[in-house]
């Protein structure tokens, strides 16, 4: 990337005040969060688990409050209650995959592995 577009990108990234603009920053913010590749150090990973086991808990929460409330009702399932139910199902799952990326580290890629790993010295005879 040139640096030309590297500044006209950084300074799109900063505006935030436009309605295109916040999609987009709102939408790399969740793609990085859920991709297998990114690398996250340990306070990073421990805080998406963290934050994963708290939205699990309340999704689950909510969908037991939901099956309670269709269970009591007298008008019995309707759409709302159907639109609720699935909120907090989708809720749970987030959760769900935010403690599973927080607890399992990505698997490195060949070429990761291929750069890290030491390779052996060769001597020069005198």
């Amino acid at each position: 990337m040139k640096r030309k577009d590297f500044e006209r990108d950084t300074i799109n990234r900063q505006r935030n005040i436009v309605f295109p603009d916040t999609v987009l920053n709102e939408g790399r913010f969740y793609r990085t969060l859920f991709s297998w590749e990114t690398e996250y150090t340990t306070t990073q990973r421990i805080c998406l688990g963290l934050l994963g086991v708290f939205l699990t808990v309340m999704g689950s929460l909510w969908v037991a409050a939901m099956v309670g409330f269709i269970r009591d009702s007298k008008d019995g399932f309707n759409l709302m209650t159907l639109w609720f139910l699935v909120i907090a199902i989708g809720m749970s799952g987030m959760g769900l995959m935010l403690t599973l990326r927080g607890l399992v580290p990505p698997q490195p890629t060949r070429l990761k592995r291929l750069q890290t790993a030491r390779r052996p010295r060769r001597h020069r005879r005198p």
